[in-house]
């Protein structure tokens, strides 16, 4: 049997009920740590790291992974697994924050002596959900994490997280007008695809409406919760949030 699959001990990840999509994603979690360009934080003592969904979907696109949710649901196996801890930051926004576990070890440190034969995988920018959280730098590092070049170029700093993350306006459809922090607490509460659905919807109705809307993001945060309250049969408290205050 061939020892490693992605830098972790195969036998390890089958054990853990792990397969090579879950190897994949952990390879690049643990490559972009070490990489020391992740926002991390320090939350009840603890060091973790922004994860950014949508980063991970387009520099591996191998996963054919393509939504947000199918990605968490990966990421949940994988704190089930033990392997990492989930921390969700609302500090100004809202965030999903990670940490590798001293359990990963166990993935390693049955590893034999001679040099690996797992691929190493590219990496880059970690989403999760909305904005740039602060950050601080801890030193932690993660054993077996020799980097491909590939990883190196494909990586942001921090400031460049923050230079993307500003909060101007933009055209996500024709008179759709909404900022990336907007787009992306949308994005995190109902999933990209119905977001896409409503903004194209809101392109097509905002010129024949009898009202102006002045605030996009409210009106399609408002649609988003009616279709989720008759899906569910649940009612959503409707209460503005932060992100509302942005108005064109």
């Amino acid at each position: 049997m061939k020892y490693t699959v992605n830098g972790f001990s195969q036998e390890k990840l089958v054990e853990l009920k792990l397969d090579n999509t879950d190897s994949l994603i952990l390879r690049y979690i643990v490559d972009f740590w070490n990489t020391g360009a992740m926002v991390k934080k320090i939350h009840n003592g603890k060091e973790y790291a922004w994860v950014k969904y949508s980063a991970i979907i387009k520099e591996l696109p191998i996963l054919k992974i393509n939504n947000h949710d199918a990605l968490r649901r990966r990421l949940k196996k994988i704190e089930e697994a033990g392997i990492l801890e989930h921390y969700d930051c609302r500090e100004d926004g809202r965030y999903s924050f990670y940490r590798l576990t001293e359990k990963l070890n166990e993935l390693v440190s049955t590893l034999p002596t001679q040099k690996s034969d797992g691929p190493t995988q590219k990496s880059g920018p970690a989403d999760s959900k909305v904005g740039t959280p602060s950050d601080s730098k801890v030193g932690t590092k993660y054993p077996n994490t020799r980097i491909d070049p590939s990883t190196r170029n494909s990586i942001k700093t921090q400031n460049e997280f923050k230079n993307e993350f500003k909060d101007e306006f933009k055209e996500y459809a024709p008179g759709v007008n909404l900022t990336v922090r907007q787009y992306n607490a949308l994005v995190a509460d109902y999933g990209e695809s119905r977001v896409v659905q409503k903004i194209d919807a809101a392109s097509s109705y905002f010129p024949r409406a009898k009202k102006t809307y002045k605030n996009h993001y409210r009106a399609i945060k408002n649609w988003l919760r009616k279709d989720a309250e008759k899906s569910t049969g649940l009612t959503f408290s409707p209460a503005k949030d932060y992100y509302e205050g942005n108005k064109l």
